[in-house]
């Protein structure tokens, strides 16, 4: 909440509203009034949340909302929202605050790229109309007239960014490979992928030698594979990174990091990468046995950069802990296979990671 209010301050202080804040000295009469300025603020071309603050003047200041009698909560809201007959029953993500200090209500439109948001049947109130199939938005701010559209310009921005036309070919994939339905595979058989939807973006699996590390002993048969896989757009390749066959070709997986914490060395994947977009697309078309969401030994799964460093830390305050823990049947054999204790520490450090996470 201080955050919020460090953010409203700001506005404040900038006298001035844009395409992403706008000011109103109370809750609208009018809930028609209120669809509309959430449809303006949610179809902005912004990365940023967008800010609707009930309870400050338009001469930027704060007068509260003790005595007004319109005062909605944030179910008062979703709910006319839901009423408002919105197409493909897409209707933007909001939350209601209430920063006590002010006694002011800040409703919060989540940035989403479901844009744009329009409403499919009329909605009418004491004379006033919201139309359908029109796109309204904001410019600066100024939002659309009730009886107008957004420019052509901005509506197209917005179906690009629903399309994902509108972003880095590289994150593009990542996206698509989160719906694996509209994908065309037979991993193991075919040595290629692409979607089904928007076939210029595939990936390519290449070259399989047989290879030996410490993650090769953690499983039942040490045979392990390695090879290449490259991710296209069209003719160019967007990246490339080594992936693994493992049991004897019964997991595939994108071959783990390897970092240091307390000088012990572990194996992780982040799923905010793209080899943990790979890896959630193996996951979850059963290319591999892993469990927990795609969890197992020894392989920590993380969700990004700064869960590692959080998680490096967390190692470095649990050696005693780590040193205690049992070794499993497949540590055991990792050790003994390989001469090292890279393997207990590895499954200790897995176990930790499991118990401190559950």
């Amino acid at each position: 909440m201080e955050l919020l209010k460090e953010i409203v301050d700001i506005f404040i202080l900038s006298k001035k509203e844009s395409d992403t804040w706008d000011f109103k000295l109370c809750h609208h009469r009018n809930s028609l009034q209120l669809v509309k300025d959430i449809i303006c603020l949610a179809n902005v071309i912004s990365e940023e949340d967008r800010y609707l603050i009930l309870g400050v003047s338009d001469q930027f200041e704060i007068k509260g909302l003790a005595n007004d009698e319109n005062r909605r909560t944030q179910a008062d809201i979703i709910n006319i929202l839901r009423d408002a007959k919105f197409a493909e029953d897409r209707y933007p993500d909001i939350f209601l605050q209430t920063i006590d200090e002010y006694d002011i209500d800040v409703i919060i439109i989540k940035n989403r790229p479901e844009k744009p948001y329009y409403l499919k049947e009329i909605m009418s109130k004491e004379g006033k109309n919201l139309y359908p199939g029109t796109v309204y938005s904001r410019v600066r701010d100024t939002n659309t007239p009730t009886n107008r559209s957004a420019e052509s310009r901005l509506i197209e921005e917005m179906w690009k960014e629903r399309f994902g036309l509108n972003i880095h070919p590289v994150d593009r994939i990542c996206s698509l490979l989160k719906d694996d339905s509209v994908w065309i595979h037979d991993i193991g058989n075919k040595k290629y992928a692409y979607n089904e939807q928007y076939p210029e973006f595939r990936f390519e699996l290449k070259g399989v030698n047989e290879f030996q590390d410490e993650i090769s002993y953690f499983f039942i048969n040490e045979s392990s594979f390695k090879g290449n896989v490259k991710f296209l757009y069209n003719s160019t390749i967007l990246f490339e990174m080594t992936y693994v066959y493992l049991d004897e070709m019964r997991q595939i997986l994108p071959f783990p990091d390897i970092t240091v914490a307390a000088r012990k060395p572990f194996y992780y994947l982040l799923r905010d990468s793209k080899k943990g977009a790979f890896f959630k697309f193996l996951v979850r078309n059963n290319y591999n046995s892993f469990e927990r969401d795609g969890e197992i030994e020894p392989i920590v799964i993380l969700e990004d950069n700064a869960d590692l460093n959080r998680f490096k830390r967390i190692i470095e305050e649990n050696m005693e802990k780590i040193e205690e823990y049992e070794l499993s049947y497949s540590a055991e054999k990792a050790v003994a296979s390989t001469g090292r204790d890279n393997g207990k520490y590895m499954s200790a450090i897995w176990k930790l990671k499991n118990e401190i996470y559950t």
